[in-house]
């Protein structure tokens, strides 16, 4: 078979189907898709509100509640503890298919009647203001947190205890506005960093220790801004950084900020992957096109956040546990023959479904768990169940769903944009692909009018005492505003407090107050990371030094004095400051 090229119904893009893929969907039995890959990724991000918390009201229990949605969605909200219980049956919501309607215009009805918690968490204690958590304990503010304890404002860490303000972090204690770093502890504004401790200020540091302000760097100690100290004259040194003053610190972020567009950078984050396209991926094979995986992923493509043995799967969003044969999914654990989803774990065979737990051979439906061959919520015997899916998908692949811009949604595509549960400036959609509010009606997305906040902020940022040691216990009384007052795009919330367990650990590890709220200081990470998209990249060593001069090697390459020759595909743009080289080239460099 030879490559195919379709035009994205979408943005109007071309893209194209490698037989590859052809493979895999006829594996799966559905047909290609007619959104591109970009667009099938925006899509799927829409569904997931992952950082705005609202109050709001069980319909249950009419008691108030933490929630992800606000209270002018018509969806039905139960609190947590209501939506687990036995006090509503989701069978009580099915009704027989209507093959004189598109399946989305039910699919969408379904989905809104059937109660829907509040928050996602599964096995978790204390962790009331968080979302998506599973098997964690005495969280706060976190999002996505897998198996932590005592973590606070940080997005997806894993197996972490006692961290701050950490973006993909796996494995690490006592850490402190850490970004995508494995095993590190006591570390503090860290990123990229692997197996190292007692350390501040590194970037792509691996089994560093007693190191501050250094990049590029591998089982290293007693290093300032990448230059060799002994043990006595690194400690009578690094007393002049004492960043637990806000001033100091300041001084030397600007001082790393330099040397960071000084040294070179890998075109890919890619760790003992084999085949592997993409970034931020770590002990994977043949994946491509991918963006955040660990831990035994393999043969998948078009997969952001994902791994733990992820196996066989396209286009897929917080994939994981053992899981294969999944496609166009948003949060699957534990399954097999997972297709169009969002939220449904240890499930097999099931399709066009939301928020399904421990389930098999279901189609349309929604709340289910321990439930077999059900279709929109009603149940039937095997030999009823196949038979009717499968004439609704004859139908579905024949009356489609049509939007307000005039896209076609058949059988085999995701939840349309109209029908997402969150607005598109909630959704972690709007992280990676920031659109206007004009922009987002004229696409048809959903869009949310935040109510003017009313804090009486006590305490502006330039009030705040320089350092940690002056800071009084009576600081966690006070409403602090956020330096950037809500002058940004990154959903200030204009203010925010210090909690007495925050301001301990901000003791233990001497780091200032921060003067920005937790949104602003999340967005400020995600900016120190690429974009999940790659274009086309050359290495930029030149020989003996760099294409812009600004770095000169230390050793002679395999290409010698010429330019290398090679490219490759990275998530750094074409017109970026940074040097970037690639793999072999950087290998060569790393001291």
């Amino acid at each position: 078979m030879e490559n195919q090229t379709r035009n994205c119904q979408n943005c109007k893009k071309d893209f194209t189907i490698e037989p590859e893929d052809l493979d895999f969907y006829k594996k799966i039995d559905v047909p290609p898709p007619t959104f591109c890959p970009q667009c099938r990724m925006i899509r799927r991000l829409c569904v997931r509100n992952e950082r705005s918390l609202y109050k709001n009201t069980c319909q249950l229990c009419k008691k108030e509640t933490i929630s992800v949605y606000s209270p002018d969605k018509d969806l039905t909200i139960y609190c947590p503890e209501c939506y687990v219980s036995d006090k509503w049956d989701p069978l009580d919501y099915g009704w027989d298919y209507d093959f004189n309607r598109s399946l989305f215009e039910q699919l969408n009805e379904l989905f809104r009647a059937v109660p829907r918690p509040a928050r996602n968490e599964t096995n978790v204690v204390n962790c009331n203001y968080c979302e998506d958590c599973t098997n964690s304990k005495n969280c706060y503010l976190c999002f996505g947190a897998y198996h932590c304890d005592q973590a606070m404002y940080s997005y997806v860490p894993l197996f972490s205890k006692n961290i701050v303000d950490v973006t993909f972090g796996n494995q690490n204690e006592m850490a402190y506005e850490a970004g995508n770093c494995r095993g590190v502890y006591r570390v503090r504004f860290v990123q990229f960093a692997d197996e190292c401790l007692d350390s501040s200020l590194l970037l792509s540091c691996v089994g560093c220790s007693d190191c501050f302000g250094c990049i590029n760097l591998q089982n290293k100690k007693y290093y300032i801004f990448n230059q060799p100290y002994s043990k006595k004259d690194y400690q009578e040194e690094i007393k002049k950084w004492d960043i637990g003053s806000y001033s100091i610190l300041q001084k030397a972020q600007e001082k790393f900020k330099e040397l960071s567009y000084s040294v070179p950078y890998r075109n890919a984050r890619i760790i003992n992957g084999q085949n592997c396209t993409g970034d931020l991926i770590r002990n994977a094979k043949n994946c491509k096109n991918c963006f955040g995986l660990i831990e035994g992923a393999e043969n998948l493509k078009y997969v952001y956040i994902g791994g733990l043995s992820l196996k066989d799967s396209y286009d897929a969003w917080g994939a994981a546990e053992k899981t294969q044969l999944v496609y166009e999914v948003t949060g699957c654990g534990w399954g097999d023959r997972v297709m169009f989803t969002n939220n449904t774990h240890n499930c097999t065979s099931v399709q066009y479904s939301n928020k399904c737990f421990s389930s098999s051979d279901l189609f349309g439906c929604c709340g289910l768990k321990k439930k077999k061959y059900c279709i929109f919520n009603k149940a039937y015997s095997k030999e009823e169940y196949l038979k009717l899916r499968d004439k609704i998908i004859a139908q579905a692949k024949e009356v489609p769903y049509i939007d307000g811009r005039g896209r076609e949604y058949r059988y085999g595509e995701f939840f349309p944009f109209e029908h997402m549960p969150v607005a598109y400036n909630e959704a972690l959609v709007s992280e990676k692909f920031p659109i206007s509010k004009e922009e987002a009606i004229k696409q048809c997305y959903p869009w949310f009018d935040a109510p003017k906040r009313e804090y009486k902020i006590t305490k502006q940022p330039s009030e705040l005492p320089d350092h940690i040691n002056d800071v009084p216990d009576d600081i966690a009384e006070e409403v602090i505003g956020c330096l950037h007052a809500g002058q940004c795009e990154e959903r200030c919330t204009e203010a925010f407090k210090i909690t007495a367990q925050e301001l301990e650990f901000y003791r233990q590890l001497q780091v200032p107050l921060p003067r920005l709220c937790p949104n602003c200081r999340h967005f400020q990470r995600e900016q120190r990371r690429n974009n999940i998209i790659l274009y086309p990249g050359q290495c930029q060593c030149m020989g003996a030094q760099s294409k812009n001069q600004k770095y000169k090697n230390t050793v002679s390459h395999v290409h010698g004095q010429t330019p290398c020759a090679k490219e490759f595909q990275t998530t750094f743009e074409p017109d970026r400051e940074e040097i970037v080289y690639c793999e072999d080239c950087y290998q060569a460099e790393v001291i």
